[in-house]
Formats: C-alpha cells, sequence, structure tokens
C-alpha cells in the first residue's frame, strides 16, 4: 500500500514537472496569411523556433531560434518569393550572408567623423524580411494624395537612422515638383522595436543610416498603401 502511494506521488510529480516544461506556441497575425509564430516557457520566456509564414503562398520568410528570452544561433530571413536575403549568426555576432539583389536595394552611411570608423565600421544589420518591414512601415507612412500629382506611383527614399545604443528614428523623403519634402515616420508597430544591430567597429557601436529606394502606391489596398521595389 506505502509503495503504492509513493509510486503515484512520484508519477503525479513527473506529469507536474513534464507539464511545466511543455512550451507553448504563441502566434500573431502579421498580416492578412502571414503569421509569425514562436514559443514561450511556462515563466512566458521566449524559447525555442520562430517562424514568419505566410499559408497562402507556402512561403517562410523567416526562420530562427530564441534561448532564454534572446535570440540565439542561426536565423535566416528570406525574400517575397522565397530565397535567401540573409543569414545572421548570434553565437557569432556575424552576418554570415547577404543577397547581392538585396544590396542593389539600399543605401548605408556611417554617421562618425573618423575616417578610419567611415571606411571600415560594419553596415548595420535588419533582422527582419525587408519586404515585410515595408509592408509594416507603409501602414504609417503619410503622403497626402496632392503630393502623387495624379500619378499612381511616388518615388521615395525610406532611411533608418539607427542610432549607437540601438534606437532608431524612420524618415520618408520624396519630391513634389521642385520641392523635396523629410517626413519622421511615427511607428505603431511594437514588433519593430528589436530588429535592428548597429554598425560596429572594435567592439563599438557606431551610429549609421540605412535607406531603402523604393516607390509607394497611391491606391489604399487592405488598409495601407503598397511600396514596390526600386532597383
Amino acid at each position: 500500500m506505502k509503495k503504492s502511494i509513493l509510486l503515484g506521488i512520484a508519477i503525479l510529480l513527473t506529469m507536474g514537472i513534464a507539464s511545466a516544461q511543455t512550451p507553448k506556441e504563441r502566434k500573431k497575425v502579421l498580416f492578412e496569411d502571414t503569421e509569425l509564430t514562436y514559443t514561450v516557457t511556462d515563466k512566458n520566456e521566449k524559447n525555442g523556433p520562430v517562424f514568419i509564414k505566410d499559408s497562402k503562398k507556402d512561403k517562410t520568410y523567416l526562420k530562427g531560434l530564441n534561448a532564454k528570452d534572446k535570440p540565439s544561433g542561426k536565423w535566416y530571413f528570406y525574400n517575397e518569393d522565397g530565397t535567401l536575403e540573409s543569414h545572421y549568426n548570434f553565437d557569432l555576432n556575424k552576418l554570415l550572408y547577404i543577397d547581392t539583389a538585396y544590396l542593389k536595394k539600399i543605401e548605408v552611411k556611417i554617421l562618425d567623423k573618423d575616417p578610419e570608423i567611415v571606411q571600415n565600421a560594419s553596415i548595420p544589420t535588419l533582422l527582419y524580411p525587408s519586404h515585410l518591414l515595408l509592408k509594416l512601415i507603409s501602414n504609417d507612412v503619410q503622403i497626402s494624395d496632392a503630393d502623387f500629382g495624379g500619378k499612381n506611383q511616388l518615388p521615395i527614399k525610406l532611411t533608418v537612422i539607427i542610432s549607437d545604443n540601438g534606437d532608431t528614428e524612420y524618415y520618408v523623403e520624396y519630391a513634389v515638383g521642385n520641392l523635396f519634402t523629410k517626413k519622421k515616420v511615427v511607428l505603431t508597430t511594437k514588433f519593430l522595436d528589436n530588429i535592428w544591430i548597429p554598425s560596429h567597429y572594435k567592439n563599438k557601436n557606431i551610429k549609421s543610416s540605412f535607406t531603402i529606394n523604393t516607390s509607394i502606391n497611391s491606391d489604399y489596398k487592405a488598409g495601407h498603401r503598397k511600396f514596390n521595389w526600386t532597383y
């Protein structure tokens, strides 16, 4: 009888421990068919695989791993067509791959007066698929219909200022006739808070800018305007 009771207690304890350690899946809809999936512990710490997938197109746009509430190991970011855009390794703290076509879309400036730092500092790293970044930001870009001048698209520059402490500011720049306009973009999407790794040189973070040359449609679709890549 005593052995049976002890065995029962042991089974219950084992089941309790197993239950406490079972990861819980969390999902967040980013767009109509695009969803972020990650796992958390019973303490709500992010731990385990991370994915962004488009169920309609059957495409994976991001895959990575969290450990103890922080990104860990290898993270992969994919273009809209499913090809690899970039690959970052958090264990090495290093960008291991960047698509050459992606490099043609962007302009990077190191905002420092020291020529050695400007010449040798690393580029800031975007830890998010660039096409999804544009889609998210398009919800917050305020451009009047008059600025399009009756055209369907308006060429713009989207610039992100990444400070040495990781803080970011977003701006759109475009021309209306002979007038040049620069507007700050106030972001409403909290998921954009921690997707940048600052430029660095000799273990010191450096302020930089990251500019995407693109254009934006004049028509609202699905509640926002759409960006188009400009090469």
